[in-house]
């Protein structure tokens, strides 16, 4: 075999190879997990996992850590030679250990104030009237400043149930968004502020109608 053809050969091979992977690993997404025949990098400011094969690049923004599933995780885009692939993750069963009722406020936009305190941060609500978390082995449910009183780990329950949507324009406040309905009555957004020494965080219906954490 001549050396030209010895070339094409181990051409054919590595574009046969590299569609094969993209497939592979494709399936894989559609599937919730990560792909495997790839490089992978993550920018931890913007929580943006990339994962580049041989003929694809594909990323996600990540919820809690990049070990986690990629079916819990949101914005996922998928390029196979520069052309955009739907990625379509098939449905997820969730088991909450609590559920939120949240209860829009009637005076929206008027009625930011704060909910709790912590020793270094406090917690505001915006266009909520209460939020109430009803755990799987109570009958009742209860006040969810009345349970950060006592266990501020909620705070952080709630948000491993949360997608990360992004860093808005003042690049120091992470954006949240819950809209599983099977984990709270209505949708709503949570800001966290990372401002100097601002720890606040905000929770609202009213998204983008103002500057939190400025």
């Amino acid at each position: 075999m001549g050396i030209i053809n010895k070339i094409r050969f181990l051409l054919w091979i590595f574009v046969f190879f590299g569609i094969i992977t993209a497939y592979v690993d494709y399936n894989r997404m559609i599937n919730g997990q990560v792909p495997v025949f790839c490089k992978v990098t993550y920018d931890e400011f913007q929580k943006l996992e990339t994962f580049r094969g041989i003929f694809y690049v594909a990323n996600r923004t990540v919820t809690r850590n990049p070990k986690e599933r990629l079916a819990i995780s949101s914005n996922i885009h998928y390029q196979f030679l520069n052309q955009d692939i739907h990625i379509k993750l098939k449905p997820v069963s969730k088991d909450h250990d609590f559920v939120l009722y949240v209860t829009p406020s009637l005076y929206c936009p008027d009625d930011l104030r704060v909910y709790h305190e912590f020793e270094d941060k406090k917690i505001y609500i915006d266009c909520i009237a209460n939020i109430r978390v009803k755990y799987k082995e109570e009958k009742e449910s209860r006040y969810l400043n009345e349970i950060l009183a006592e266990d501020s780990s909620v705070l952080n329950d709630i948000l491993l149930n949360m997608s990360f949507t992004g860093i808005e324009d003042n690049k120091t406040t992470e954006r949240y968004l819950v809209n599983d309905s099977s984990f709270t009555s209505n949708p709503f957004y949570l800001y966290k502020c990372h401002n100097g020494n601002n720890r606040d965080i905000y929770i609202t219906m009213n998204p983008n109608k103002r500057n939190y954490c400025s």
